[in-house]
Formats: structure tokens, C-alpha cells, sequence
């Protein structure tokens, strides 16, 4: 009976022992997901104007189920929560946000967009300035170009102003005279046009007030005009609209001199000639389409 018993005695310790190694054995290492994420992008504006639309693309991100997102605008909540269905990996909102029409010009209106996953919440934050109903251009930038076929620089820079020459990149020429060796020789062998080499387009406008313009006439009138990428004859007076390079900054452009230079003394021409004129210029989309966030 005492063998017996010391037989079971050791038969349970051997199982114990058993159990606990097979527990350790068997340990499940910690599974860790892709953290939860937010991105905001402006996608679209209307110049941030009173009672005006800005559009938001909203990506949430999570290895996590995804439960909400809302947005807050000066801490007040704008509209209903978001209901983000419990899906994991990637989801992309589009947000509509409207500006108050009783909001002030210089008014920053603080805008977060929060996330919610199964397991924690994140937020995206940037801010806006509600701009005036009429928004004055920039100072008067001096500008020439000249004559395609000459030692000068045909071609200007809108963006940067400064001129450019022929080694420069194309994208950068948003105003190219266009005189060529095919162009008659009357007119002292000239040009006075100009035409883009990349994606800015030119609206002519007629009984604009330049020296008082304002980017919201500007966006108006390049609107209702034709827009072309090369733009005919010019003369002294003439006032153009452009849109640069398909963005949001709007440049207005006005032909102060059209110079025709004389023929050297063989009678050969000396392609110094040049067309010379003023622009002002503004954006719309303060933000450009850039992604402004800030986490917390």
C-alpha cells in the first residue's frame, strides 16, 4: 500500500511538472498593430471668403478596427460624428467645411479632425484665416522680355520674377516671346507676342481698373474670358489675366512699352528688341493643396 502510494505520489508530481513546461512552451508573443493615424489634405477653396466652402480629404489609418471621426471647429463640433463602420486599414473622407457668413476678415478658425479606433483616438489640427471680401495684389513687379533671336532673355519667370534664357527649364517660362526665324521681316523683324511653355494661361480684358485691382476681379475676370497659352500683338495699355502654371495664384499684367529697335548700320537687325510691362499678383488658395497637420 505504501509503494502504492508513493507511486501516485510521483505520478502526480511528473504531471505537474509536465504542465508547467508545456505553459511555457506555449506562450503567445504580443501581436501589435499599425498605429492609428490621420492625414488631412485641403483639396479645394474658394478664396476662404464668408459663407464659402473649404474641402478636406481625410485619410484615417489603423490596423485597428476604425470607429469615428469628427471635426470641431473652434472646439464647436461641425456637423455629425463620422461613422468609419469598424473597417481596418485605410479610409478617405471627403469634409466639407463652410465658412461662417458673419465671420471676420483676419478671423482664425482652428479646425481638428479626430480619429477613433478600438483602442485609442488621434487627431489632426490646422488652422485658417477667413480673408476679405476683397483682397488687394501684391506690390508692381517690373518685368521685359526680348526679342527671341537676340543675346537677351526671352523669356520671365511669373513665379520667381526673374527672366529666363534658353538653357533655363521650360517650366519655369511662363512668358516666351515668340518671334522665330520664319517671322516676316517687316516690322523690324519683331514679335510683340508672347506665349507660354508650361500650363499658365492668359485671359485679355479690356476697361479693367489695374491700379486698383482687387484678386477677387482678377479671379472673375479671368473666368469669364478665353484662356490661352499665347496671346496675339500687343500694344502699350493692353491688361491681361493670368492663372499660373494651373494652380491658385492669379497675376495681372499690363504692357507698358512695346520697343522696336533700328537696324544696325549694314542694315542687319540688331534682335534688341523687347516688350516691356508691369503685373501684381495673388493667391487664392492660401494653403496651395499642401497637407497641414499637427498629432496629438
Amino acid at each position: 500500500m505504501r509503494k502504492l502510494l508513493y507511486l501516485f505520489f510521483a505520478v502526480v508530481l511528473f504531471s505537474s511538472v509536465s504542465v508547467i513546461t508545456s505553459c511555457s512552451d506555449d506562450d503567445n508573443p504580443e501581436i501589435t498593430s499599425d498605429p492609428l493615424n490621420v492625414k488631412v489634405k485641403e483639396i479645394s477653396n474658394e478664396g476662404y471668403l464668408p459663407g464659402t466652402n473649404v474641402v478636406f480629404k481625410v485619410t484615417v489609418t489603423s490596423g485597428e478596427k476604425m470607429k469615428t471621426l469628427n471635426v470641431m471647429a473652434n472646439n464647436a463640433l461641425i456637423g455629425n460624428e463620422i461613422d468609419l463602420n469598424n473597417q481596418k486599414g485605410s479610409v478617405s473622407v471627403d469634409v466639407t467645411f463652410t465658412i461662417d457668413a458673419n465671420a471676420n476678415p483676419g478671423d482664425q478658425i482652428a479646425l481638428t479632425f479626430t480619429a477613433t479606433d478600438k483602442k485609442t483616438s488621434k487627431s489632426a489640427n490646422l488652422s485658417i484665416t477667413v480673408a476679405s471680401e476683397e483682397t488687394p495684389l501684391g506690390d508692381k513687379v517690373n518685368g521685359v522680355i526680348y526679342h527671341m533671336l537676340g543675346s537677351k532673355a526671352g523669356a520671365w519667370d511669373l513665379v520667381n520674377d526673374v527672366e529666363r534664357k534658353s538653357s533655363d527649364s521650360n517650366s519655369d517660362k511662363d512668358m516666351v516671346n515668340t518671334t522665330s526665324s520664319s517671322t516676316p521681316a517687316g516690322n523690324y523683324f519683331f514679335e510683340a507676342k508672347w506665349k507660354a511653355l508650361n500650363s499658365t494661361k492668359f485671359v485679355a480684358v479690356t476697361n479693367f481698373d489695374y491700379d486698383n485691382a482687387t484678386l477677387e476681379a482678377a479671379i472673375d475676370a479671368y473666368g469669364n474670358g478665353n484662356a490661352v497659352s499665347e496671346v496675339p500683338e500687343v500694344e502699350a495699355g493692353d491688361v491681361f489675366v493670368a492663372k499660373l502654371r494651373g494652380g491658385s495664384e492669379y497675376v495681372v499684367i499690363q504692357v507698358e512699352n512695346v520697343e522696336l529697335t533700328e537696324n544696325k548700320s549694314d542694315d542687319t537687325f540688331d534682335n534688341n528688341d523687347n516688350i516691356v510691362f508691369t503685373y501684381k499678383k495673388a493667391t487664392a488658395a492660401k494653403s496651395g493643396g499642401k497637407t497641414l497637420m499637427t498629432y496629438r
